[in-house]
């Protein structure tokens, strides 16, 4: 006889489909403002746009499959918490990066062709990994059981993208005109360190166990010879 399905938990999808939408807000908003920041070293044009693009993808596709096996390995909120703590502090570099570029000049040494992607990787690369590891996990998070593995995704990448939309627009027609690019950052990361602590609350408000607990096999006990 099959069992009954597992309903959807709404509550804990809508939590974690929040902490989702956020930070791949956060995520958009930085990675529009990166060109401003990096447009003093490498200029602002094509191949700037070319070289943000790029590494801000790469940081996702690697976050996605390391986030699978941070998923696997550790399937807890308290990951999340950790996550988002360590997305506000790659948002910070963002900010600290070009103040050190400015300060010690160590950019002139590279030739502007390779200047580009490098000083874009060391920019760029930490927050794109790092928030990205945030939605395996949440998906992970959100699962009641496999049969809804389809379901629990879709919702989780289609919050993902809305999040990434309403950064992308409301950035460039928006918050960009109206705040210094520094603004921007220090907002989004204490925006990505106030859902940590959102969560680390709600986290202490309703324990959780820090593993499922595994279903219980009948023992079967082989007849003597």
């Amino acid at each position: 006889m099959g069992s009954a399905p597992t309903a959807l938990p709404l509550a804990r999808l809508a939590g974690i489909g929040l902490v989702v939408f956020l930070a791949n807000a956060a995520l958009l908003v930085l990675q529009i403002v990166a060109s401003r920041l990096l447009a003093p070293f490498i200029g602002s044009d094509l191949y700037t746009w070319t070289g943000i693009i790029g590494v801000f993808l790469t940081g996702i596709a690697l976050g996605n499959a390391y986030g699978g096996r941070i998923a696997d390995r550790y399937p807890h909120p308290r990951t999340l918490v950790g996550l988002l703590a360590a997305g506000a502090l790659a948002a910070l570099w963002m900010a600290v990066f070009p103040m050190l570029l400015e300060a010690t000049g160590a950019h002139k040494s590279i030739p502007l062709g390779p200047r580009i992607p490098v000083l874009a990787a060391v920019l760029c690369l930490p927050a794109g990994f790092v928030l990205s590891l945030l939605t395996p996990v949440s998906i992970k998070l959100g699962l009641p059981d496999v049969s809804k593995a389809g379901s629990v995704a879709g919702l989780i990448f289609s919050l993902s993208t809305l999040g990434c939309l309403l950064g992308n627009y409301v950035t460039g027609f928006y918050l960009v005109p109206m705040f210094t690019i520094n603004t921007l950052v220090y907002v989004s990361a204490g925006l990505l360190a106030a859902t940590a602590g959102g969560v680390w609350v709600v986290l202490n408000r309703n324990p959780v166990a820090d593993t499922p607990a595994a279903p219980e096999v009948p023992e079967v006990i082989a007849d003597a010879p």
